[in-house]
């Protein structure tokens, strides 16, 4: 290596120097989402800018899964970047050694768990060791066969990526479909002659209540928070199932359906009451459609309130036909959660394929 030195830090500035950190390197790719921009000496900067070739690797991080991460920098990103005191940067003698290939190293699973192993906590943090990273034992075959098996994994990543590619679009329509469907069934529901209501005249809503308890392990019964499932306890404030929707924050507007028995936080408003002319899960469906965080308030954090959700118009048809309604939806629903568990595992396994190709390329079976 000609350079394995660590990077800089220092005050926030608008005119300061763009610095990488582990949360830029996300599957080697560059994510500019979260860019810090640190004031650093004029006389250091060329110092800490990264160049075309550069290896950027995560050595410090509360987290055990950014230990490791690397980066490899682009001509596209040539000049553009400096690099955090949290990570390390590694630039190769290129009289012996392509820079892609320490990059491919690095980024072998093997190494990896070599890397994480080598890696020590301290006051929060793992720490990579340098020493191990130094110390690492990288394979040199001769420059050309160096470049034409860098050039063969170029080539296999292109094809997994394309591929990938087409799966995320796949699962955006698959994610999509559902959306579609409940719009298509309640939209214009007026032209159906469906009949309407304030939710307020057929419910009857009241926030949950703070669990002044831990949660249990084995508790008897669900607790519930704007986003689901919390976790169990023994104790219940909603004996039968019912409609919330998340109150506050992050997930208001949420819609579910509890289990019998459960308790409701404070973080979710609930149906007391719900007139017999309505189907749970067909106004479940309804409200879902309605998006109703679009109704939050936005003050420190989103909120909605009961009086709002009360006031606001719902169409529904007679029972029997809401029942055939939900019976559609479910297979459909169950279909589409069919086909993402299909899309989860055919992305693990381009994953897996990443890794296995790296693998054989260090073994001398590629």
């Amino acid at each position: 290596m000609e350079l394995c030195d660590a990077g800089t830090w220092g005050k926030e500035g608008p005119g300061g120097m763009p610095l990488l950190r582990s949360s830029n390197m996300q599957n080697g790719h560059l994510i500019l989402d979260d860019l810090k921009y640190i004031e650093v000496p004029e006389n250091k900067k060329k110092y800490y800018t990264l160049i075309s070739g550069d290896i950027l690797v995560t050595k410090s991080s509360g987290s055990i899964d950014h230990i490791g991460k690397s980066l490899y920098i682009t001509k596209e990103m040539d000049g553009k970047y400096g690099f955090s005191n949290f990570t390390q940067r590694l630039r190769a003698n290129q009289k012996i050694v392509v820079p892609k290939w320490i990059y491919f190293k690095i980024s072998n699973p093997a190494t990896r768990s070599f890397l994480l192993d080598s890696s020590q906590t301290t006051t929060g943090l793992r720490n990579l060791k340098i020493s191990a990273l130094k110390e690492l034992v990288i394979p040199l075959p001769p420059l050309e066969i160096q470049k034409k098996i860098v050039k063969k994994i170029e080539d296999l990543f292109a094809k997994i990526t394309q591929t990938q590619s087409l799966h995320e679009s796949s699962t955006n329509d698959t994610n999509e479909l559902l959306k579609m469907t409940l719009s298509k069934v309640f939209s214009n529901p007026e032209l159906k002659r469906w009949q309407a209501s304030n939710i307020g005249d057929i419910s009857e809503f009241s926030s949950g209540e703070f669990l002044s308890s831990k949660m249990q392990i084995n508790g008897k019964h669900s607790v519930y928070g704007g986003n689901g499932i919390l976790g169990t306890h023994n104790n219940y404030n909603c004996e039968k199932r019912t409609v919330i929707i998340g109150r506050v924050g992050a997930y208001c507007g949420v819609v579910h359906i509890t289990e019998p028995e459960s308790w409701i936080t404070d973080n979710a408003l609930m149906l007391r009451k719900l007139d017999s002319s309505l189907d749970l899960i067909f106004l479940s469906l309804y409200l879902k459609y309605l998006n109703l965080n679009q109704h939050a308030k936005v003050s420190a954090q989103p909120s909605i309130s009961q009086s709002t959700i009360k006031r606001l118009r719902i169409y529904f048809p007679p029972i029997v036909e809401q029942k055939k309604i939900v019976e559609r939806i479910d297979e459909l629903t169950q279909k589409v959660r069919e086909l993402q568990q299909f899309q989860s595992e055919t992305a693990a396994n381009l994953t897996a394929l990443k890794q296995s190709i790296l693998h054989k390329a260090f073994q001398g079976e590629l």
